[in-house]
């Protein structure tokens, strides 16, 4: 925790330390300071996919899917030949109830992967929304 409050005083963290930051926080129970300094690391690197689907799964931790959706979105957006964050995003739309959304993503996930059970347990999601 000290070498990363370090590089936050000198003005040299990047979203690494602030991602690392975020995990030292939410191990300690303190959510406010996790999602600030998960927002931090998106703000640091916001072309990065990985920082923005981190978000993401700290909102889905945290059961709030409707703030999941714009990074899930935006990491998919970012990188869209990778299939994590496509799923990611379409668990986020499935979860929203948003089922023209969750279709669209699950058509373009059947493209990108060759995991026909999970097709099928998505698509049996997507279909019961």
């Amino acid at each position: 925790r000290e070498t990363y409050e370090f590089l936050v005083q000198t003005k040299k963290a990047d979203d690494g330390t602030y991602s690392g930051l975020a995990e030292i926080a939410e191990a300690e129970g303190n959510l406010s300071v996790a999602e600030s300094m998960r927002q931090k690391a998106v703000e640091a690197s916001p072309k990065q996919p990985h920082r923005h689907a981190e978000l993401a799964h700290f909102y889905l931790a945290h059961n709030r899917p409707e703030r999941a959706w714009e990074p899930a979105k935006r990491a998919s957006d970012l990188e869209p030949g990778s299939a994590k964050y496509l799923e990611l995003s379409l668990e986020v739309a499935i979860l929203l109830g948003d089922r023209n959304e969750a279709k669209a993503r699950w058509n373009r996930l059947r493209l990108l992967s060759d995991d026909p059970s999970r097709f099928q347990a998505l698509k049996d999601k997507v279909d019961a929304l």
